[in-house]
C-alpha cells in the first residue's frame, strides 16, 4: 500500500491478495487494485477482463507473489506465482505526492 498520511480516509493505492481464489466483488482469482482518489472519498477497484485474464492472478500461497511498482503518477501492479516471471494486473494514473507512506497493509472482512 502507498498513502498520502495515516489517516483512515487517506488517498492511496493498495494491491492486495485473499487468502484463496474464490470470487469477491469482481476480482480476477485472489487479487485486487484499489485506490482512494480524494480524502475522505470512495475505495474504488480495477479488475482485468477474466475472459482474457485466465487464472494467472489466481493465488497459490505460499508461492504467491505481489509488487506494486510507481514511476511518476503511474502505478502498475504485479502477482507472480515464482518470483520470476511477472504478470501486470493493472495500470492506475493518479497524481499522489512524491514522498509517500508504503508499506504492508492487512485488512479483514467479515
Amino acid at each position: 500500500m502507498a498513502r498520502v498520511d495515516l489517516t483512515d480516509n487517506s488517498e492511496h493505492v493498495y494491491y492486495q491478495v485473499f487468502p484463496d481464489n474464490s470470487a469477491r466483488n469482481k476480482n480476477n482469482g485472489g487479487c485486487e487494485f484499489q485506490y482512494r482518489l480524494e480524502k475522505g472519498g470512495d475505495m474504488k477497484a480495477i479488475y482485468p477482463n477474466p475472459e482474457t485474464s485466465g487464472n494467472k492472478f489466481d493465488v497459490n500461497f505460499p508461492n504467491t507473489w505481489i509488487r506494486l511498482k510507481r514511476i511518476g503518477d503511474i502505478f502498475e501492479s504485479y502477482t507472480s506465482n515464482d518470483n520470476k516471471t511477472w504478470n501486470l494486473y493493472s495500470t492506475y494514473t493518479q497524481k499522489l505526492p512524491n514522498e509517500l507512506l508504503v508499506g504492508l497493509a492487512v485488512t479483514s472482512h467479515f
